[in-house]
């Protein structure tokens, strides 16, 4: 069950990168053209990088549809073109004048996940670079439109670290559920669920950070009940932190206390 579960999140997401269109949000990636279809991955590479340097007018959905065309000819491609199709695509964050219509971002983090160690590396640069950077949750109502658009791009970015499913990726995706913003807590929880079907060795310590910052979170609403962002950042996480818990291990509980008290009493066992 929880295996079909994860098979249909990961279905679901590059489903939204493929069909995201920055129109209408579910446009199909035209066909391409016959000229296209036979280009060598090093001119597909050269013209997205190219795009990435317009000053102005950015060519979005053209970028979009190169992203589309690299990761299709991804799997199939030399490690040297692999290598090169990473590349192009990670330059996406580098761009310095970011455009109004970030979807196609979102494209490129949604390819990437698909791309296994590199593509990991290449989405760590993204999360951690300066044109990323998001105010905390609780001051969302200050955001200009280019910092929502940015937060969605960060949060994409942190879910398709997970879908990665590389296990180098799991301390960065931990160390983001102390995150001030709970939205990037919260996508770093669906992260972390990903390694639902890892060794049990691999999931522990998944499960300790999980637990120790959920009881935290809950801890602090408890103390100080005046506090109604500690309020609201626990009834904002409760759920995602069940729900990467229940898929990471054979347990079922909604509230801190009860998987706190699970874990105490599971931690040292040798099956789960």
């Amino acid at each position: 069950m929880i295996g079909l579960r994860r098979s249909s999140s990961i279905i679901i997401f590059l489903a939204l990168f493929l069909l995201a269109s920055p129109a209408t949000g579910h446009a199909a990636l035209p066909q391409a053209a016959d000229d296209e279809a036979v280009e060598s991955v090093d001119s597909l590479c050269k013209q997205l990088t190219s795009l990435y340097k317009a000053k102005k007018d950015m060519d979005v959905q053209r970028i979009m549809n190169l992203v589309r065309m690299l990761h299709g000819r991804y799997k199939t491609a030399k490690p040297a073109e692999q290598k090169k199709i990473v590349k192009a695509i990670r330059k996406a964050y580098d761009i310095k004048r970011l455009p109004k219509d970030l979807s196609f971002l979102i494209t490129a983090s949604g390819a990437l996940a698909d791309m296994g160690k590199e593509g990991k590396d290449a989405l760590l640069h993204g999360l951690n670079h300066k044109n990323f950077k998001v105010r905390p949750s609780k001051e969302k109502s200050k955001e200009k439109p280019i910092e929502t658009e940015i937060r969605k791009v960060k949060v994409t970015i942190v879910e398709a670290i997970g879908f990665t499913k590389q296990v180098s990726a799991i301390k960065p995706l931990s160390e983001l559920l102390w995150d001030d913003d709970w939205e990037i807590i919260r996508a770093s929880c669906k992260a972390l669920s990903c390694f639902a079907d890892s060794r049990l060795k691999v999931r522990k310590p998944v499960v300790k950070e999980l637990v120790k910052v959920f009881a935290n979170i809950n801890a602090l609403s408890l103390a100080n009940p005046k506090r109604t962002d500690y309020r609201d950042k626990l009834n904002q996480l409760e759920v995602p932190f069940s729900e990467a818990l229940r898929a990471l291990t054979p347990a079922n509980f909604d509230t801190a206390e009860e998987w706190e008290k699970w874990y105490n009493n599971n931690k040292n066992k040798p099956k789960w």
